[in-house]
């Protein structure tokens, strides 16, 4: 029986880091896995380069977030002074950078995990977090509180155990949710429109490495068809929404009414 604990990331933006391109720092359209273990790891107090404290964090559970509003995307303008010198010069450089974000976003993150006192430690931590908390960079605060449900769910299924999290105002009518790759496996039966893409992901100090993440779309959330075959080799030339389109077009039209 899968349990999970939830947290509903919610505010006036956020942004989760890909790999930075120059001076524009592109942001992920959903919550990274190490920005759940970083989010966690701040509330436990686990230090940034204590690699570790936040391994043992990532170890202890699989990602699946609902994507409720996608957001809109926009770049910052950011001056960043005392950057470490490069080409042999001496003094330290003052450089612009483009951080971008996502406005009026909403998601859903499910830790799952087959063992609940794996996930107890966490939820713990996030009632009494021990630093601020921020929606992937400082600057980002959330709106509402993090805890989805008060305590951890418990669901014969996954998609038992995300009907029992509502969806947030404005939401799509059909989520879309990106699994961590292993965890789709073996729970995602019910979805449809399955993509398969490489999302770059940090673990502290380490520096960016691939992950195999899977987009799909939850047709209703009274919805149980299984996903077969034909829709995990041939999603291309299945009738299914695209729900990277809804993410990359989103400002071209308003989100289905719930």
């Amino acid at each position: 029986m899968p349990h999970a604990l939830a947290l509903r990331l919610e505010g006036p933006c956020q942004s989760w880091p890909a790999a930075r391109a120059g001076d524009t720092v592109p942001t992920e359209p959903a919550p990274t896995l190490s920005g759940i273990v970083g989010l966690i790891g701040a509330a436990a107090g686990v230090l940034y380069g204590d690699l570790v404290g936040l391994r043992d964090l990532q170890d202890r559970f699989q990602l699946a977030v609902r994507v409720d509003r996608p957001g809109r995307t926009r770049f910052d303008y950011q001056t960043v002074r005392g950057v470490p010198p490069r080409d042999g010069a001496r003094k330290k450089a003052t450089v612009l950078v483009s951080p971008e974000y996502l406005w009026d976003a909403s998601f859903v993150a499910f830790c799952v995990s087959d063992d609940p006192a794996a996930l107890a430690p966490l939820l713990q931590a996030l009632r009494a977090p021990r630093w601020t908390l921020a929606l992937g960079r400082a600057t980002c605060a959330p709106s509402r509180p993090l805890l989805a449900a008060p305590s951890l769910l418990a669901a014969p299924s996954f998609l038992d155990l995300v009907r029992t999290v509502p969806l947030a105002s404005r939401a799509y009518a059909r989520p879309t949710f990106v699994f961590d790759g292993a965890l789709f496996e073996t729970m995602g039966r019910g979805f449809r429109g399955v993509r398969c893409r490489t999302a770059w992901d940090r673990l502290g100090a380490v520096g960016f490495v691939e992950r195999r993440v899977v987009h799909a779309v939850l047709a209703s959330l009274a919805s149980s068809e299984p996903v077969t075959a034909e829709d995990w080799f041939h999603a291309g030339d299945a009738a299914a929404p695209a729900p990277l389109e809804d993410w990359f077009h989103a400002g071209d039209a308003a989100p289905e009414a719930p």
